[in-house]
C-alpha cells in the first residue's frame, strides 16, 4: 500500500489474454486470407490455360491470315487479264441487247410475223385478218413516215412489199364483200353482219373497191324493194295480211296514201340497212392502226372518192330508183278521169298536200338536198312530178269550171240575194280551204312556202270565175218597183253574192289568209259603200239637193251666194225640206235588200254619213251665208241634228 504506480494484479492477467486473443484473430485472419489466395489460384488456372490457348490459336489464325493475303496477291495478279476480259464481254452484251431491240422494234414497225401474213391468205375474214390488215396499214403508215428521212430506199422496199400484201387482202376482201352484198337480196329483211360492217370500214380505204360493193348491194337492194312493192301492190301480205294496196284503187287519196306510207317505211328500213353497212362506225379499233386507218381513209377522199355519207346517199337513189315508175303510172293512174268520175279540185289539193308531206319525209330518210341539183334523188323528183300533176289537175278542173260558168249566165232573183248557181262554186272553195286546213303539219319552211303559194293559185282560179260571173249578171239588174234605183240595186246584188261566197271561208280557221280571199272581202267592202253612196246619191237628187250641195261647192267661204239664183233661199230651203222627206220615209230598198244585217248596218251608216256631208253645207249655208231670209227659211227646215236622229247616227 505504498506508494508505487502499477497496476493491480488482477488487471495484469486480464491485459495479457486481450493480446493473445488478437494474436489468435490475426493469425485467423491470414491464414484465412491465405486460403482464400490459394482458392483464387486454383480458380483461374483453368482460365489462364485458356488463354495461353487462345494465344497459340490467335498465332496459327495470324499466320493462316498472312498465307491467304499472299495467296490473294498472288491470285490477283494472275486474274486481272481475265477480270478485263469479263468486262469486254459485258459490254459487248449491253451492245447486243440494244441491237435485238432496235432489230426487234424495226420488224414490228415494218415488217409481219408469219402468222399475220398467213391471216391475209385466209378466204374468210375473220379477226385474225382484220387484225392482220390493221397491222398492214400501220407498217404502210411507218414506211411513209420513213421516206421522209435518209433511209428512203429501204422504205420504198419495204412498201412495196407491203403494198403487195394490202392489195392482195383488199382484193380478197372485196371478193368477200361482194359475196356478202349479193347475199342480202336474198331475204326481205336482211341484218348487216359485225364481218360486212368491218369489211366494208376496211375497204373504204380502197375508193374502187369500194364503190364495186356499193353498186352492188345498190342493185341487189334495188331489185329486192321493186319485188316487194309490186308484191305489195298486187298480192298483199302473208296470206293476204295485209290486202294489196291496189285493193282500194278505187279510192284515190286512201291509194296513193298506202303506197307513200310503204315506200317510207320501206325506205327507212334501206336506209338503216345502207347506213350500218357503208357508213358504220371505224372497226380498226383505238390506237396506231384507227390512226392509220382514218389517214387511209382521208386520203381516199382527197384523191377524189366520195365520202361515206355521200356514197351513202348515192346508194339510196339507186335502192329508190326502181319503185319510182310503178309509182308515178299509178298516182297518175288516180288523178286521171274514170269510168266518167273525175277527181275534185279538193280531192286533188289533198293529194297534193299527202304528197308534199310524205315527199318532205322520204326526202330526209334519202338524204336529199333541196337545190342539189344532178343528185337530185329520183323518187323524190317522183313525188315531186305526181305534186306537180296533181295540182295541175285541180287547176284544169276549176279552169273548165269557171269557162263552164261564164257561158252560162247568173239569174239575179228579184230580192237581190245570191243565186242558187253560185252554190256550186262557193262549195268547191269551202272544200278547197277544208282540204288545206286538213293538210299533214310539217317543220319544212320551204314546203309550207310552197304549199301556200299553190293555195292561193287554187282559191284564185276558183274564186275569180264567180265574181266575174257575179259582176258580169249585175249588168242584168232592173229597177224595182219600189225606188228604180238601179245602180244600187247593182251594187247591192254584187255584195250578196260575193258576201255568201265568203262566209263560210271567213268562218274557216286558216293559218293565213290566202289573196283571193283578201280581195273577194275588198270587192264585198267596196259594193256594200258603193250601194250605201249610190243610194244616197239617188235619194238627194230627187229633191236636187245634191245638186245644190254640189254647186255651192263650187263657191268660196267669202264669196256672194245672192247672185246664184239656184242659191236663193227659197231653193235651198225647198231642197232641203225635200230630202228631209225623201231620208224620213222608207229605207232605200238597195239596203233593205242586203243580205246580211251586219252589211245592212256597215251600209246604213254610211248612206247616213253621206246625206250628211251633203245635207249640213247647204243647212250652213242657207243660215248663215244668205241674210235674213236664209235664217227664215232655214227655220222652215229641219237642223243637222234632226237629219242624224232621223238616220239613227
Amino acid at each position: 500500500a505504498g506508494g508505487g504506480t502499477s497496476p493491480p494484479a488482477v488487471f495484469k492477467g486480464v491485459n495479457t489474454s486481450a493480446e493473445a486473443a488478437r494474436r489468435a484473430l490475426r493469425l485467423g485472419i491470414e491464414r484465412r486470407g491465405l486460403e482464400i489466395n490459394e482458392d483464387y489460384l486454383r480458380a483461374s488456372e483453368a482460365a489462364i490455360q485458356a488463354l495461353d490457348a487462345l494465344d497459340t490459336e490467335i498465332a496459327e489464325i495470324a499466320r493462316a491470315c498472312s498465307a491467304v493475303t499472299s495467296s490473294v496477291r498472288e491470285t490477283r495478279a494472275q486474274t486481272a487479264s481475265l477480270a478485263e476480259a469479263a468486262a469486254n464481254l459485258q459490254t459487248e452484251l449491253a451492245v447486243n441487247a440494244r441491237k435485238t431491240d432496235l432489230v426487234a422494234d424495226f420488224l414490228q414497225k415494218y415488217q409481219l410475223t408469219a402468222e399475220e401474213v398467213a391471216a391475209l391468205s385466209f378466204d374468210t375474214p375473220g379477226d385474225a385478218f382484220f387484225a392482220a390488215l390493221a397491222r398492214v396499214r400501220v407498217v404502210h403508215a411507218n414506211c411513209r413516215q420513213l421516206l421522209r428521212t435518209h433511209h428512203q430506199r429501204a422504205g420504198l422496199e419495204l412498201m412495196d412489199g407491203m403494198a403487195a400484201h394490202q392489195e392482195s387482202a383488199y382484193e380478197r376482201l372485196c371478193r368477200w364483200l361482194q359475196a356478202g352484198c349479193r347475199a342480202l337480196g336474198e331475204v326481205e329483211a336482211p341484218e348487216v353482219s359485225p364481218s360486212l360492217r368491218r369489211a366494208a370500214a376496211s375497204l373504204r380505204a380502197r375508193p374502187a373497191l369500194f364503190q364495186y360493193c356499193v353498186e352492188e348491194v345498190s342493185n341487189v337492194r334495188h331489185s329486192a324493194v321493186f319485188r316487194r312493192f309490186v308484191a305489195a301492190l298486187t298480192r298483199g301480205g302473208p296470206d293476204g295480211v295485209p290486202r294489196p294496196i291496189e285493193a282500194h284503187a278505187a279510192e284515190p287519196l286512201r291509194y296513193v296514201g298506202d303506197m307513200l306510207g310503204w315506200l317510207h317505211q320501206a325506205m327507212a328500213t334501206e336506209r338503216e340497212l345502207l347506213d350500218a353497212l357503208l357508213v358504220g362506225t371505224n372497226e380498226a379499233g383505238d390506237g396506231e392502226a384507227a390512226a392509220a386507218a382514218e389517214a387511209d381513209a382521208e386520203d381516199a377522199e382527197a384523191d377524189g372518192a366520195p365520202s361515206p355519207k355521200v356514197a351513202l346517199a348515192m346508194a339510196l337513189a339507186k335502192v329508190a330508183e326502181g319503185v319510182c315508175r310503178p309509182f308515178q303510172v299509178r298516182v297518175e293512174q288516180s288523178l286521171a278521169p274514170q269510168s266518167g268520175r273525175a277527181l275534185t279540185p279538193d280531192s286533188a289539193l289533198r293529194m297534193v298536200n299527202l304528197l308534199s308531206f310524205y315527199r318532205s319525209l322520204i326526202g330526209g330518210v334519202l338524204l336529199h338536198e333541196e337545190g342539189s341539183g344532178s343528185s337530185t334523188n329520183p323518187l323524190v323528183a317522183s313525188l315531186e312530178k305526181c305534186e306537180a300533176t296533181a295540182h295541175s289537175r285541180a287547176m284544169d278542173d276549176l279552169r273548165a269550171r269557171g269557162v263552164r260558168l261564164k257561158r252560162s249566165t247568173l239569174a239575179v232573183p228579184r230580192d237581190l240575194s245570191a243565186p242558187p248557181a253560185l252554190t256550186e262554186g262557193a262549195r268547191i272553195a269551202n272544200a278547197l280551204v277544208e282540204a288545206q286546213l286538213a293538210a299533214p303539219s310539217t317543220e319544212d319552211k320551204g314546203a309550207l312556202d310552197v304549199a301556200i303559194e299553190r293555195f292561193d293559185e287554187l282559191m284564185l282560179e276558183a274564186l275569180r270565175p264567180l265574181m266575174e260571173a257575179v259582176t258580169s249578171a249585175a249588168s242584168s239588174v232592173t229597177a224595182s218597183s219600189a225606188d228604180g234605183a238601179i245602180p244600187a240595186r247593182r251594187h247591192t246584188f254584187i255584195a250578196n253574192c260575193f258576201d255568201a261566197i265568203l262566209r263560210p271561208l271567213e268562218l274557216s280557221s286558216l293559218p293565213f289568209t290566202p289573196k283571193a280571199i283578201e280581195e273577194l272581202r275588198a270587192s264585198r267592202d267596196n259594193s256594200v259603200l258603193e250601194t250605201a253612196a249610190t243610194a244616197a246619191s239617188e235619194a238627194l237628187a230627187q229633191s236636187g239637193l245634191d245638186e245644190r250641195a254640189k254647186r255651192l261647192a263650187a263657191y268660196g267661204p267669202d264669196d256672194n251666194l245672192a247672185s246664184d239664183p239656184a242659191l236663193s233661199p227659197a231653193t235651198l230651203g225647198e231642197a232641203l225640206r225635200g230630202a228631209f222627206r225623201a231620208i224620213g220615209g222608207e229605207t232605200p230598198s238597195a239596203l233593205e235588200t242586203l243580205a246580211r244585217g251586219e252589211l245592212r248596218d256597215r251600209a246604213g251608216a254610211a248612206f247616213a254619213q253621206a246625206v250628211i256631208e251633203a245635207y249640213a253645207p247647204v243647212y250652213d249655208a242657207l243660215s248663215s251665208r244668205l241674210g235674213e231670209a236664209g235664217v227664215a227659211e232655214a227655220a222652215k227646215c229641219a237642223t243637222e241634228r234632226d237629219v242624224r236622229t232621223v238616220l239613227g247616227v
